[in-house]
């Protein structure tokens, strides 16, 4: 899924990192983030002014890589669903605009939350082998910001465990092994995957449809064989999902909408 070296801007996503053990400036691409430019802090402090000039240096090399694996971001980008992620994410930072929800859905509205703030906190929901089509989340009174706090530590803690569930039946399925989970909230990418075999996941996922959730964390696990979004790669996702070109282009599409 290569892209045209015309229509990449410049510089392309990138991150810093410092090194202990580095002795020079490196250079990594991970497949569907960007460059990762690697700063040695012995024996001579490298500066990021440094590293982005090594990244100039090395444009042709970059461009090649983007070239051969598809723009940073390409596959994991912002999908459906992600609209109420991005609304609770904006009352969690409590800006001006920012209001607690009554009601919300998850799994691309497959499940009505309806919230309810009591004295207290009651046993909150967790995800269910049996199909839901409602929950009642009820929470401890407080102040926006207390209840703000109290939602999304619920929210990450539903999509740890509906996550978790998902992706050990989906790991031993089709026998992909992984070493590790971690949940985060990130605001565009909804999960990566390190040489190490450690997968990240979005919790912004439980509010996509099942098929789509399904997706990402297949995405993630078909990089166990193949780091790279390269031909394999898509054969490799194909043979576990025969649909994955078609929901693909519905997470693009969402992202464009």
């Amino acid at each position: 899924m290569g892209n045209s070296s015309d229509n990449i801007s410049w510089p392309p996503p990138h991150r810093f990192r410092r090194s202990k053990k580095a002795r020079h400036i490196n250079l990594r691409f991970i497949p569907g983030e960007g460059i990762e430019i690697v700063l040695p802090e012995k024996p001579v402090f490298a500066s990021e002014q440094m590293g982005l000039n090594a990244l100039e240096r090395h444009r042709e090399w970059v461009l090649r890589q983007i070239a051969r694996n598809g723009a940073p971001g390409h596959a994991q980008g912002q999908a459906h669903g992600q609209n109420q992620g991005q609304e609770l994410n904006g009352f969690q930072a409590g800006g001006a605009n920012s209001r607690l929800p009554e009601e919300f859905t998850l799994h691309g509205g497959a499940v009505a939350v309806h919230l309810e703030w009591v004295h207290r906190n009651l046993a909150l929901p967790m995800p269910s082998e049996q199909p839901q089509s409602s929950l009642v989340c009820r929470l401890k009174d407080g102040t926006d910001a207390d209840k703000r706090k109290r939602l999304f530590l619920w929210l990450r803690k539903y999509a740890a465990a509906y996550l978790s569930a998902r992706l050990q039946q989906l790991s031993s399925l089709h026998g992909i092994p992984y070493t590790a989970l971690r949940i985060g909230w990130q605001k565009s990418r909804w999960g990566s995957y390190s040489c190490t075999g450690s997968i990240r996941l979005n919790a912004k996922l439980v509010f996509l449809p099942p098929e789509l959730s399904d997706l990402v964390i297949l995405h993630e696990l078909c990089h166990a064989r193949e780091m790279s979004h390269n031909q394999k790669f898509w054969q490799n996702l194909q043979s576990l999902e025969p649909r994955a070109k078609e929901l693909d282009r519905r997470l693009n599409k969402s992202a464009s909408d």
